[in-house]
């Protein structure tokens, strides 16, 4: 918000506070949580070839401690279980696009300006 200049915010204090009205719009006024965000992720085919270089590396670092199919198994379905919240982010162009949001950053007040002094 502050690189969109959606929102100008100087300090930790106005910072949390800029987060604390997102949040409260979100789930608020709008009755969504923060998974309801649209998300923008990495490709599922970018995500599958780490995991084979993750599992290829492992091979050949631990050579006489091989995985069991049993364990690599149960390895690759904690590593969807774990990568897909963290392989997204909020898509900040497509929220930006929703009338729910522009109002909201239009009546955001902006607070006050950043002026750094020259020392």
């Amino acid at each position: 918000a502050n690189q969109l200049a959606l929102a100008s915010f100087c300090s930790r204090e106005q910072f949390d506070d800029v987060v604390d009205k997102i949040q409260y719009h979100q789930e608020k006024v709008l009755g969504f949580t923060s998974s309801d965000f649209p998300m923008k992720c990495i490709e599922d085919e970018i995500l599958d070839k780490m995991l084979e270089v993750s599992v290829e590396h492992r091979r050949q670092i631990l050579l006489d401690d091989p995985f069991t199919e049993e364990e690599e198994a149960r390895a690759r379905e904690l590593y969807w279980e774990n990568i897909k919240h963290k392989a997204c982010d909020p898509d900040i162009d497509l929220i930006l696009e929703m009338p729910e949001w522009l109002e909201f950053f239009e009546t955001l007040e902006k607070g006050s300006s950043c002026h750094l002094s020259k020392e």
